[in-house]
């Protein structure tokens, strides 16, 4: 945890440990909502129960690292691990919802 903690500051670092920046789309108590690629959800959306959700609010960016495996274009099951907000200058560009 704490390398991919490190790696969150460096482009090429994000990349090649596949972290990812995701918007924040809804915050209720310690439910978090963000953005994600249609392979991860038909809606576009997953919602997290999160110990702390302090200090994040709707329309963040938030890091995470995903692993997945896909059948007939959709992830059938996966892992996601919250690593903190985006730190600045790492957001998705063009107010995409979410960096691939």
């Amino acid at each position: 945890m704490q390398h991919l903690e490190s790696a969150r500051f460096s482009k090429i670092d994000r990349r090649m440990n596949g972290i990812t920046s995701h918007r924040v789309l809804e915050v209720k108590g310690n439910d978090l909502v963000i953005a994600v690629p249609s392979v991860l959800s038909k809606d576009g959306k997953i919602s997290f129960r999160m110990f702390d959700t302090s200090g994040i609010k709707q329309g963040d960016y938030v890091d995470f690292c995903f692993a997945y495996t896909v059948t007939n274009g959709r992830a059938n099951s996966y892992q996601a691990q919250f690593l903190g907000i985006t730190p600045s200058g790492f957001e998705p560009e063009n107010g995409q919802a979410f960096t691939n």
